[in-house]
């Protein structure tokens, strides 16, 4: 298939800035305007897959690798996390296969496939919130018995 009718529903149903940039075989950077909560550009490769003659979306794995950034691997594949992971990739249609996100294109609907993976992408990466959200209650918390103590001991004094 050429590929001017996919980019032409991907900026219909995603956005007019997304562009695809060729980088190998049947393979092409999917460049939109999402980013990481750290300014990075979401992963999305676009490839062709000749056996099966379906194009399909993957992050090749880039999405589990940054996230390792801001925690340890294994908080993320046990416990709540995990839970947020399987249900965005199961609500998105979204396979996960050794860390690697994957959406197949089973039809000509291709922008709204797009938007699903964007999507699941950007959901599995607010994870990392969680582990903002309880460094900062911890804080608080570590910070309110500290002010505590230092009264206590001004108060015996």
């Amino acid at each position: 298939m050429e590929l001017k009718p996919i980019l032409k529903q991907f900026q219909e149903k995603v956005s007019e800035k997304i562009t695809l940039k060729e980088k190998g075989i049947n393979r092409y950077i999917v460049k939109t305007p999402f980013i990481f909560e750290d300014g990075d550009n979401l992963v999305i490769i676009l490839k062709f897959d000749e056996k099966i003659k379906k194009w399909y979306l993957t992050d090749e794995g880039e999405t589990f690798q940054h996230i390792s950034y801001f925690m340890d691997s294994k908080d993320f594949t046990q416990g709540t996390r995990k839970e947020i992971i399987e249900n965005s990739q199961k609500m998105f249609g979204v396979i996960e296969s050794k860390g690697e996100l994957k959406i197949n294109i089973n039809s000509e609907d291709y922008g709204n496939v797009l938007y699903n993976f964007v999507q699941c992408l950007l959901k599995i990466t607010d994870v990392t919130f969680l582990e903002r959200d309880r460094i900062k209650s911890t804080f608080l918390e570590d910070f309110r018995v500290s002010v505590n103590k230092i009264a206590e001991k001004k108060h015996l004094k």
